[in-house]
């Protein structure tokens, strides 16, 4: 599985929830959601509101999701490396499902 490296503190543009045990496909734009918390700060961050691919990633954990879509654009940090250690940004809508979590700072 490839490791999605990204900044946590970074709310990605669009989000598509689906899940077909819960009936559930919904569509979020994260900057317009109604708070963040820093677990590395132990502390909520006020100058910022959504939700963040760190806690997308603990959802995919949960098993409940068939995909969780996320798109990032040039404002997001977020790449992978290949097998030859080469880096790749990434741009557009992936599925977390199909990635783990890398470093995330």
């Amino acid at each position: 599985m490839i490791k999605l490296n990204y900044l946590y503190i970074e709310l990605p543009k669009k989000v598509r929830l689906i899940s077909k045990a819960m009936g559930m496909n919904h569509y979020i734009e994260p900057e317009t959601a109604f708070g963040f918390y820093d677990p590395y700060e132990d502390a909520p961050l006020a100058y910022t509101m959504g939700i963040g691919v760190d806690e997308l990633f603990k959802l995919s954990e949960t098993g409940l999701f068939d995909h969780i879509f996320v798109y990032l654009d040039k404002d997001n940090i977020a790449f992978y490396y290949d097998e030859r250690n080469e880096r790749h940004d990434i741009e557009g809508w992936i599925d977390l499902i199909q990635f783990e979590k890398g470093s995330n700072h």
